[in-house]
């Protein structure tokens, strides 16, 4: 759903096809600011993976590297084990474990399928500001740029973009 209209999120924010039409799946990403949602849209998974097939293999490397190293897979399985539900699944960062109520900012991803259901799996996930600013860092400045130009081909512009990491959900 979406923050600022309540309603279920309708067309790829690139493409602009009807989601449920496309005979894809596809992501929503939300970013907060103090518990605010700054930006958030959906985008299908023939656009992202045509934007992220420019990345260079470095960044593509560098983010399995931090999915690797930086999230324990077996505790967010056993979380999903204990707590099926989705405030409990998303009430700390994937990565630092760090808990939500304590974050300045944090990105929400999920995957829904091709008829608009939620996939449950790795996604949905919540990465806090630390952990996107980490992530960031890895990418090269080609694909940082590529990241920043997405964003602003799309919105007029979060505050603080300068600092702001905005959570890459493109990658």
């Amino acid at each position: 759903m979406s923050e600022e209209t309540g309603e279920p999120f309708t067309h790829c924010i690139r493409c602009r096809l009807p989601l449920l039409e496309i005979d894809a799946r596809w992501l929503v990403i939300k970013d907060y600011r103090q518990e605010e949602c700054m930006l958030e849209y959906a985008i299908c998974e023939p656009c992202r993976n045509d934007i992220s097939a420019g990345f260079s293999e470095d960044s593509k490397a560098a983010v399995r590297e931090f999915l690797a190293t930086h999230i324990d897979w077996n505790a967010r399985i056993e979380d999903f084990m204990m707590d099926g539900t989705m405030e409990g699944r998303l009430s700390h960062c994937i990565g630092c474990r760090t808990p939500r109520e304590h974050m300045a900012g944090y990105g929400i991803s999920a995957l829904f399928d091709a008829s608009g259901d939620l996939i449950e799996g790795p996604l949905p996930l919540l990465l806090c500001d630390v952990c996107t600013r980490n992530l960031s860092n890895r990418l090269s400045p080609e694909d940082l740029a590529t990241w920043r130009n997405f964003i602003a081909t799309h919105f007029e512009g979060p505050p603080g973009s300068a600092e702001w990491p905005g959570y890459p959900g493109l990658l």
